[in-house]
């Protein structure tokens, strides 16, 4: 998992896991099959207690860096790996989520041609049945109310993490949509390719789809919304968006529809 002089960036992919024992080893087995060859694997375990350590030792020679350590929470583990990173591209694949085949990696990095862009590709939703298929939005105004992209699908330049900074480790759900917000408002150009990179399980904290999980994401998505809002008008535009949305999220709960 070394890089080969014939790949044309380091890919880093960080997996931050607690207690995920009987879905890590498909994320690991995933990343294991890649033909890509400039592969860098970090796992950061925030101190798991259900055979999850066991899984790793499984898979130990396929894992560049292993990060074992209690921490505060995803985005501390997230900084982490991210501390830890030494790849042009960084990928973060938790337990649950999957590379779409062996060859994924290969067709989105051969989409690459700009390490000063953040670079957001298709993903499959959902591992029973028939997932569906996601494709991420552009940044645009509508960014500032709704994260537009699964991080999942998402291979961001090392160097756009040490521009803006990693992630806010008081946010335990939304901490990729703040980065993402703070991408946006930093002016960084977002590129969409229409392949197909990952799978995302649906056991994520950001995948529930009861009222109290949505209620706690939306009250997340709410804060960091207020906190990078800007002028008197955003503020204003803010006021009457959320009870409105909040209304209408409630109501599609109760009537059990989708996310």
């Amino acid at each position: 998992m070394h890089a080969e002089p014939r790949a044309r960036y380091k890919v880093s992919i960080i997996t931050a896991v607690l207690n995920a024992r009987a879905t890590l080893a498909q994320t690991i087995a995933s990343i294991a099959a890649q033909d890509y060859p400039a592969l860098e694997y970090i796992i950061v375990d925030g101190g798991s207690t259900d055979g999850t350590r066991e899984v790793i030792a499984d898979w130990r020679d396929r894992v560049d860096v292993l990060i074992e350590e209690q921490d505060s929470g995803i985005a501390e583990a997230m900084n982490k790996g991210l501390a830890r990173a030494s790849g042009d591209l960084v990928l973060f694949l938790h337990a649950d989520d999957r590379l779409a085949d062996d060859a994924a990696l290969t067709r989105a990095v051969s989409a690459i041609d700009s390490s000063d862009a953040i670079w957001a590709f298709d993903i499959l939703f959902g591992t029973v049945g028939h997932p569906r298929r996601y494709s991420p939005r552009p940044f645009n105004a509508w960014t500032r109310f709704k994260n537009p992209l699964p991080h999942q699908g998402v291979l961001c330049p090392r160097r756009l993490y040490d521009r803006l900074g990693g992630f806010d480790p008081s946010l335990k759900i939304c901490m990729d949509y703040e980065f993402f917000l703070r991408a946006y408002l930093a002016g960084i150009t977002l590129r969409r390719v229409p392949t197909i990179l990952a799978v995302m399980g649906s056991a994520g904290v950001s995948s529930r789809r009861d009222w109290d999980g949505l209620r706690a994401r939306l009250g997340e998505e709410r804060r960091v919304q207020a906190r990078h809002a800007g002028g008197a008008a955003w503020r204003a535009v803010s006021a009457l968006y959320w009870p409105l949305y909040l209304s209408y999220r409630r109501v599609r709960a109760l009537r059990g529809g989708p996310r």
